[in-house]
């Protein structure tokens, strides 16, 4: 007698054939074993059952399974490559039944692709510390698939990722530029056909009203810095009386300052807008300078960093308050100068930025007070 036949087309279902009885009579029984239990068939003749076997193995067969072992091994191949192109074969299927030119691209790791990014954005002359700050965001995205190719990487893992770093809209804004910065090198050297950061929703920011310091908070602040912070007086000084920016005052060294003349020099490498500019002193903030030769111009970034903090906690702030020296700076001098355009010019900035972004409604007798906190008031 013939032993049961099994089929090893689908190794989640059996099928056996074997000789039973029914009602006492002798049939022939076909099993089907899968995973949801196990279904029978009755048959008089061992041919019939084979049959009826051989008919549910053929409806267990794949396409796949249909085809020859050559026939495999060059569509594995294909896929590879497709897969080392970073287009999918469907793409490259249905752009060749349009009629249409494939547009291939060679992807490349996620490492490699921020190594690459990097190196561009170096070489486009772009400030060390942006540079470094997006180093550090790129790898963070990266860690823990930095073998992934980057045409892996779609616009859900990019939103999924930005989640939990979105605590306010400008850092998440900030992250997706990043981000963005990354995928559109990838685009331009044709590693991706398109930028998944495009599908990621937009932030719109809610411009607040800047917050600027009033004139007793002004006195108070530079008196504090006076007393703790001596080293780091000028910095206060400039950014609070001339406005010139955080990052400016980190590059700014004191030969850059004509205190005899008025005015300091901001040059094309220190000015955020990589152009030269001119920056006009007020009379109290020439006061104040001459009174703190003794300050440090540069100050190392962790002693402002450690200063600022220390200030922000005397001022009984939970935070220093981003660009709150030009803030005050810039709403003190319209109000005292009465011509947006002229401090505007002085600021580096155009006239509707400058009103847009960094003026507050300030009274004229508020900003002659201001123009008035010399070093011996």
């Amino acid at each position: 007698m013939p032993g049961p036949a099994t089929t090893g087309d689908n190794p989640g279902v059996k099928i056996t054939v074997r000789e039973g009885t029914l009602r006492g009579e002798r049939v022939w029984i076909v099993d089907r074993h899968t995973a949801a239990g196990r279904k029978r068939s009755y048959h008089h003749t061992r041919r019939a059952a084979d049959t009826a076997a051989s008919e549910a193995r053929a409806s267990l067969r794949t396409p796949w399974q249909e085809l020859s072992d050559g026939v495999k091994a060059d569509l594995a191949e294909l896929h590879a490559e497709a897969e080392r192109l970073g287009t999918p074969l469907r793409t490259i299927l249905s752009e060749w039944k349009a009629g249409r030119r494939i547009k291939l691209v060679e992807s490349i790791s996620l490492a490699e692709a921020i190594r690459g990014c990097i190196e561009h954005r170096r070489a486009s002359n772009c400030r060390r510390s942006y540079v470094e700050n997006l180093r550090q965001c790129l790898e963070a995205f990266a860690r823990g698939r930095e073998t992934m190719p980057v045409s892996a990487i779609t616009a859900q893992d990019v939103e999924e990722w930005l989640k939990p770093k979105s605590k306010t809209a400008w850092s998440r804004s900030g992250w997706r530029s990043r981000l963005s910065t990354l995928f559109g090198w990838c685009v331009l050297r044709r590693h991706l056909e398109r930028n998944p950061v495009d599908e990621v929703p937009s932030v719109r920011i809610d411009h607040q009203p800047p917050r600027i310091l009033t004139v007793d908070e002004c006195r108070r602040l530079l008196a504090l810095t006076r007393e703790h912070h001596p080293q780091g007086l000028a910095w206060v000084v400039l950014g609070l009386f001339a406005g010139i920016r955080p990052g400016e005052l980190d590059r700014l060294w004191w030969r850059s300052v004509r205190i005899a003349r008025g005015i300091v020099l901001i040059d094309a490498e220190a000015s955020k807008v990589r152009q030269r500019r001119i920056v006009p002193l007020e009379p109290v903030c020439v006061a104040w300078l001459r009174s703190c030769r003794g300050s440090r111009l540069p100050i190392p970034h962790s002693t402002r960093r450690r200063m600022v903090r220390d200030l922000a906690k005397r001022m009984g702030w939970e935070s220093w308050p981003a660009d709150i020296l030009r803030h005050t700076a810039a709403s003190y001098l319209i109000a005292h100068h009465q011509d947006a355009g002229k401090v505007a010019l002085w600021l580096g900035n155009s006239a509707p930025i400058l009103m847009r972004h960094y003026r507050e409604i300030v009274s004229r007798q508020a900003a002659e007070e201001w123009v008035g906190l010399g070093p011996g008031g």
